[in-house]
């Protein structure tokens, strides 16, 4: 990661296809993902992977504010492992495709302005 990057991801400034270290703590997590839980065999495979490389083989991918998109299982393990940072990727809005997920994300952003 350039340094101007990791400067600009300091304060809060996020470019879409970039990888930054974000905090699990300041990720939203939709209630889609609740709602459907990961299967046992990928969150194995996955913790496994992490165990064995030190890293995670995907990203969280995450909106602007904060919002999951993709990755849940990563952000999963990041919390079972009390891991602080995470690696994430910011996507623009029109790239979810998920029609439930993109209703979710507007509600909890209406939310989040009502506060």
């Amino acid at each position: 990661m350039s340094i101007l990057r990791r400067i600009q991801g300091w304060f809060g400034f996020y470019c879409t296809g970039y990888e930054y270290q974000i905090k699990v703590d300041d990720i939203t997590i939709p209630m889609l993902f609740f709602s459907h839980p990961p299967k046992t065999h990928k969150m194995v495979r996955k913790l496994a992977y992490y165990r064995d490389h030190g890293d995670f083989d995907k990203a969280v991918y995450l909106t602007k504010d904060m919002i999951l998109v993709d990755g849940y299982i990563t952000y999963l393990l990041a919390k079972r492992e009390h891991l602080r940072w995470v690696p994430a990727v910011f996507v623009e809005d029109d790239a979810i495709t998920n029609r439930q997920l993109k209703e979710e994300i507007k509600n909890i952003r209406e939310n989040e302005e009502d506060v």
